[in-house]
């Protein structure tokens, strides 16, 4: 199954979950599913993620 994650998903991601994540677990599995193509991120998406609260998105989630 693939899905379409949104910026404000990974925004929530990145600021209320992976702070939590301390053994990477959470980290991986997104940059896996990702990799795989089974998480997709439109061009959309991803522009905004580089303006939206600093581009801590794109900072954190560097893959």
């Amino acid at each position: 199954m693939k899905v379409v994650i949104d910026t404000n998903s990974l925004l929530s991601l990145v600021r209320y979950y992976l702070p939590f994540d301390k053994k990477g677990v959470l980290f991986q599995f997104f940059k896996k599913k990702i990799e795989k193509g089974e998480i997709i991120i439109i061009d959309k998406v991803l522009e905004e993620c580089t303006y939206n609260s600093k581009g801590i998105v794109i900072s954190i989630l560097d893959y």
